[in-house]
């Protein structure tokens, strides 16, 4: 019978179908500013939890692509796999350009949340480490006046280049295998 139905359909045609009656549907929600704010609250918190939680799923996002798992839509990905996820909702028909533009721009706001979070872990690498070394630069000059000695001069973070060193290269091989995973075994949404 399958074979008699794929015979009557036009080559690279398609057909949608259900699965024990169940469609997926999409819904936009319109929102204002109050819940744009909710939400970047939201999305905040999920990528703070994402970012603490972010060795562990490249790990586990490694371990089933040498295994030949099936990639979780929520594991997390790199540039390679975001700019396929958005070819993806830009190539889908069954959205408007308004819709396509709404979901690209919130991907888009929800990478650079992630990478501003990214960027102020307070580790050497990032802007964070910096201004952690800056702060307590503050702190040791606010505490030797406070005591009446004499300006101890500038905090070496010279000292923080093998923690920086280790830092990258992490950061370095997370990224090899996020990207060869989106390439390998790709996060499909649709």
């Amino acid at each position: 019978m399958l074979n008699q139905v794929t015979n009557r359909l036009a080559p690279g045609s398609t057909v949608e179908a259900g699965f024990l009656g169940f469609v997926p549907a999409t819904e936009i929600v319109h929102s204002g500013p109050g819940d744009t704010l909710a939400q970047m609250w939201t999305m905040s918190e999920q990528s703070l939890y994402a970012l603490v939680r972010l060795p562990v799923l490249t790990w586990n996002v490694g371990a089933d692509m040498v295994t030949g798992q099936a990639r979780s839509a929520s594991s997390p990905m790199s540039i390679v796999g975001a700019s396929r996820v958005a070819g993806d909702v830009a190539g889908d028909s069954q959205l408007s350009i308004g819709d396509k533009l709404a979901i690209g721009g919130g991907l888009l706001g929800s990478l650079n949340l992630f990478l501003f979070w990214l960027n102020v872990v307070p580790l050497p690498p990032m802007d964070g480490g910096h201004i952690a070394g800056a702060l307590y630069e503050a702190c040791k000059r606010a505490v030797w006046r406070l005591r009446g000695r004499p300006d101890p001069g500038p905090a070496d973070t010279a000292m923080m280049i093998p923690v920086a060193w280790a830092i990258g290269a992490a950061m370095l091989l997370m990224g090899v295998v996020l990207i060869t995973a989106d390439i390998v075994s790709p996060v499909k949404i649709f």
